[in-house]
């Protein structure tokens, strides 16, 4: 298996554990991002920024908006906003001039590293939870609270977000039902295109040893090499390669494509 691949499984499995009953679902389909999508997806931030670590920074370090800790911040219930800001701590999100910490930069900060939009200038913005999606941002508890939408299902919506229960904490195991939000709901920033829990990649062509986009005789020419030790494949090409299922490249997997190439000759 590929490390890829690894990085990929062991990412799906963290989901699974952090939000009971939130394995991948339709609503996570990265075939709806474009196809030249270049964001982090769901499982990427959730790499980025662990469960129940702090998005915050050490005082004597500069703010970094891509930081954690694994403390708190000390500082909250000051009753000045910018004690926050930079060098006090807690990180910050800044787009269009527009400075925001804690829950709503966090929320914020997520958006764009799916989007590489901010999805308070650049988004439209409304109070309709009817077309809510993954990636969408919301602002409620009467302005006092803002998520990243991991997820919905029928009414429960599933939320990423910091500074819920605990100064700066991340947090992706909680949920909502949309007729909770709704009651005290500020505003609804609808992403462009539901966030993707994954990154789709296409499946090899099997017997395109060489990536060529084309099944032949070189490709036959290039394994026979790979086997007897005097060429090498990429990871693509021993995808390609790879005939009998067994995750190996052998002598049996060069037999059926050239059963593969005399087949298609034939036709």
């Amino acid at each position: 298996m590929s490390t890829k691949k690894i990085i990929s499984v062991a990412a799906a499995a963290l989901m699974t554990a952090v939000i009971a009953g939130a394995a991948p679902t339709a609503a996570y389909a990265a075939v709806d991002a474009p196809a030249d999508f270049s964001g982090l997806t769901i499982e990427e931030l959730m790499e980025k920024f662990p469960q129940d670590k702090y998005w915050n920074h050490d005082p004597d370090q500069p703010g970094d908006p891509n930081s954690w800790t694994d403390t708190p911040c000390t500082h909250h219930g000051i009753n000045d906003h910018y004690i926050y800001l930079r060098d006090h701590g807690c990180n910050d999100f800044t787009a269009h001039n527009f400075i925001s910490v804690q829950c709503d930069g966090f929320a914020r900060k997520l958006a764009y590293d799916v989007y590489g939009e901010d999805c308070r200038y650049d988004w439209e913005m409304d109070t309709d939870l009817s077309t809510l999606k993954a990636g969408d941002v919301i602002r409620y508890q009467y302005d006092g609270h803002a998520f990243f939408v991991l997820d919905v299902e029928g009414e429960t919506v599933k939320i990423a977000e910091c500074n819920w229960g605990a100064p700066c904490i991340i947090d992706w195991t909680r949920t909502e039902s949309k007729s909770s939000i709704a009651a005290t709901v500020t505003w609804v920033a609808h992403a462009p295109f539901e966030a993707p829990f994954h990154r789709l990649e296409a499946e090899p062509v099997k017997g395109d040893v060489n990536c060529d986009g084309d099944v032949n005789i070189a490709d036959m020419v290039l394994l026979q090499k790979y086997l007897l030790g005097s060429d090498t494949l990429t990871e693509e090409g021993y995808g390609s390669a790879e005939f009998s299922g067994d995750e190996r490249v052998t002598v049996f997997d060069l037999i059926l494509l050239r059963q593969t190439i005399a087949e298609t000759i034939a036709e």
